[in-house]
C-alpha cells in the first residue's frame, strides 16, 4: 500500500495505514484525521480521567483532561479487525 499515493487510497486504506502510525505519534498526512472524521471512520471526544486512568503514558502522549483525543468509531474498528482478518 505504500506505493499508493495518500489521494488515491480509499478510507479504509488511509485508515489501514496510518491509524497505528498516529497512536504511535509518528507523522501522518495533515489531513488525515479530517479525512477520516469524513469517513465516520473516527470520532474527536474530551478526555475523561478514565483515559487518564487506563493508560499511564497519557500525559507523555499529551493526553491529559480538558484535551481532546480521536477514537475509532465502530466503522473504524470493524475496518481494522477486517484488515487483520484478510491479512491472515
Amino acid at each position: 500500500m505504500a506505493d499508493v499515493p495518500y489521494h488515491q487510497m480509499t478510507a479504509a486504506q488511509k485508515l489501514r495505514a496510518y491509524w497505528h502510525p498516529r497512536c504511535d505519534a509518528d507523522p501522518v498526512p495533515c489531513e488525515f484525521d479530517e479525512d477520516m472524521e469524513a469517513a465516520g471512520l473516527i470520532t474527536i471526544r474530551e478526555v475523561t480521567k478514565y483515559d487518564l486512568d487506563d493508560d499511564c503514558f497519557a500525559a507523555e502522549r499529551g493526553i491529559e483532561l480538558g484535551g481532546w483525543l480521536w477514537e475509532l468509531t465502530e466503522s473504524g474498528r470493524a475496518t481494522l479487525v477486517e484488515a487483520k482478518k484478510q491479512e491472515g
